[in-house]
């Protein structure tokens, strides 16, 4: 009977953590975006999420990159 467990595909797994990747820094905008609604400082908060998105999102490629 041949094994129905899903292999491990390190493409997938790179796939899923680039969309991780862009997906932070969009979230932290909104995040952001909210914040200057909520308390009129357009657009300080977004440039903020922004900045802290890439900067997350700069370690999570650090780490991929040297993942062994």
């Amino acid at each position: 009977m041949p094994d129905k467990r899903p292999q491990n595909r390190p493409e997938l797994n790179l796939l899923i953590k680039l969309f991780n990747l862009g997906s932070i820094i969009f979230i932290l905008a909104l995040i952001g975006f909210w914040f200057d609604q909520k308390f009129h400082r357009l657009p300080l908060g977004t440039i903020i999420g922004i900045i802290l998105g890439m900067l997350y999102s700069f370690y999570e490629a650090w780490q991929i990159y040297h993942q062994k």
